[in-house]
C-alpha cells in the first residue's frame, strides 16, 4: 500500500506543475507554487518563457538591438521572479524554517512575531528591490533609446547635408557645362561672322581689282586707238 501510495504521489507530483519542476513552457498548477506567486504579486503566466520574436511591438522600435534589449530585460525579470517564487515556496513548505522563524521572532518583551507577517515583510522587501531594479533597467533602456535616437538624428542630419552638398555640386557642374556651351556657341558664332566678313572683304577686293583691270584695259584700248589715228597717212587734195 505504501509503495502504491508513493507511486500515486509521484505521478501526481509529476503531473502538477510546481516551481521545482517548472519547464518554462507550462503554467504553474501546484497550489503551493500558485500561492507563493499570489503572495509575491506575480502572475504564473509571467514565468512562461517568451521567444525573442514575440517582443516585436506595433509602433515601437523593432530594430534587432531594440528587440533584444526588451527580451533581455523581460528574461532577467522572469528569472528573478522564478527565484523569488522558489524561495517563497520553500520557506512556506519547510517545517524547520517555520519553527526557526517562530523561535527567532520573539521580541524583548517576549512577544512572538507572526511568521506569516515576517515572511510577507521579507517578500515585500524583495518585491521592492525587484521594482527598483526594474525601474533602473527601464531608465537605462530609455536613456539608451534616447542616445540611439540622437545618433540616428545626427546620422540623418549628416545624410541631409551630404545630399545638399551633392545637389549643390551637381547644380554647379550643370551651370559650368551650360556656361561652357554658351561660350562655345558664342565663339563659333564669332568665327562664323568673322568668316562672313572676310568673305565680303575678299569679294569687294576682287570686285575692285576686276574693275581696275577693266579700267586699265579700257585706257589701254583708247590709247591704242589714238595712236593709230596719229600714224595713219592723210590724203592730199590736188
Amino acid at each position: 500500500i505504501n509503495a502504491e501510495y508513493g507511486e500515486f504521489v509521484l505521478r501526481r507530483w509529476l503531473m502538477s506543475v510546481n516551481i521545482e519542476n517548472f519547464s518554462n513552457t507550462r503554467t504553474l498548477s501546484s497550489p503551493r507554487s500558485v500561492d507563493a506567486c499570489n503572495k509575491l504579486g506575480i502572475l504564473p503566466s509571467e514565468l512562461i518563457y517568451r521567444p525573442m520574436e514575440s517582443f516585436k511591438e506595433t509602433g515601437a522600435n523593432n530594430e534587432d538591438w531594440a528587440i533584444k534589449m526588451r527580451f533581455d530585460r523581460s528574461e532577467a525579470k522572469r528569472k528573478e521572479s522564478i527565484s523569488m517564487v522558489k524561495r517563497a515556496r520553500r520557506s512556506s513548505s519547510s517545517p524547520g524554517g517555520r519553527s526557526t522563524a517562530s523561535a527567532g521572532s520573539c521580541g524583548v518583551g517576549g512577544t512572538q512575531e507572526d511568521p506569516t507577517s515576517s515572511m510577507m515583510k521579507r517578500e515585500q522587501m524583495q518585491l521592492e528591490k525587484l521594482q527598483r531594479k526594474q525601474q533602473q533597467e527601464i531608465e537605462q533602456m530609455i536613456a539608451y533609446e534616447l542616445r540611439m535616437s540622437e545618433i540616428q538624428k545626427q546620422r540623418e542630419e549628416k545624410e541631409h547635408k551630404e545630399q545638399l552638398r551633392h545637389k549643390q555640386h551637381q547644380a554647379e557642374l550643370a551651370k559650368r557645362k551650360k556656361d561652357w556651351e554658351q561660350a562655345r556657341k558664342e565663339k563659333e558664332e564669332k568665327k562664323r561672322l568673322q568668316a562672313v566678313e572676310q568673305e565680303e572683304v575678299a569679294k569687294k577686293l576682287a570686285a575692285d581689282a576686276h574693275k581696275k583691270e577693266q579700267q586699265m584695259a579700257e585706257a589701254a584700248r583708247l590709247k591704242a586707238v589714238s595712236y593709230t589715228h596719229l600714224t595713219l597717212p592723210t590724203k592730199r587734195i590736188v
